[in-house]
C-alpha cells in the first residue's frame, strides 16, 4: 500500500516529518504523497536535485518558499509569551532569573523557527511544476 511505500521509499512518516527534515526532504515527501516523484528514484538523488534546482537554477534561496508569521502576529505572540510567563512563573522574570529582556532576546532568537515551508506554494509554481514533469531526467543530469 502506498503508506508503506512512503515509510520505505523515504523513511519518514508523514505525521513527525515536519519536526527534523530539511526543507528539500519536506518538499520531496510532499511531490512523493502527490505522486510527483517515482519510486524508482531515491530520496538522496531527489533530495540533491531539488537543492541544486532551487539554488543554481532558479537562484533561489532554501527559505524563499516559507511562511513566517507577520510582525504584528509574531509581536502578539511574544506578548502571550511573557504574559503566560509572568502568569505561570511569577519567579522566572526577577533580576536573579530569566529577565524580560532576556526572555525577548530568546524569542527573537527562536523567531525563525516560527517560519515553515509553504509546500503547496512550491508544488503549483510552474518552475516547479515542469522540475516535476522531468523528474527523472532531473535526478540523472544532476
Amino acid at each position: 500500500n502506498k503508506s508503506s511505500v512512503i515509510n520505505n521509499q523515504f523513511g519518514e512518516k508523514k505525521s513527525n516529518a515536519r519536526n527534523y527534515l530539511s526543507s528539500y526532504a519536506e518538499l520531496a515527501l510532499s511531490a512523493y504523497w502527490e505522486g510527483l516523484i517515482p519510486t524508482k528514484i531515491s530520496k538522496k538523488s531527489v533530495i540533491a536535485a531539488m537543492k541544486y534546482f532551487q539554488e543554481e537554477k532558479l537562484k533561489l534561496k532554501e527559505m524563499d518558499f516559507y511562511v513566517c508569521p507577520t510582525e504584528k502576529e509574531y509581536q502578539r505572540l511574544l506578548q502571550y509569551s511573557l504574559s503566560h510567563e509572568r502568569e505561570m512563573l511569577p519567579h522566572i522574570l526577577n533580576p536573579i532569573h530569566l529577565t524580560e529582556k532576556e526572555h525577548i532576546k530568546v524569542f527573537e532568537e527562536a523567531k525563525m523557527k516560527m517560519c515553515h515551508l509553504d509546500t503547496n506554494a512550491v508544488l503549483n509554481d510552474p518552475a516547479w511544476i515542469n522540475f516535476f514533469k522531468n523528474i527523472s531526467e532531473e535526478v540523472l543530469s544532476f
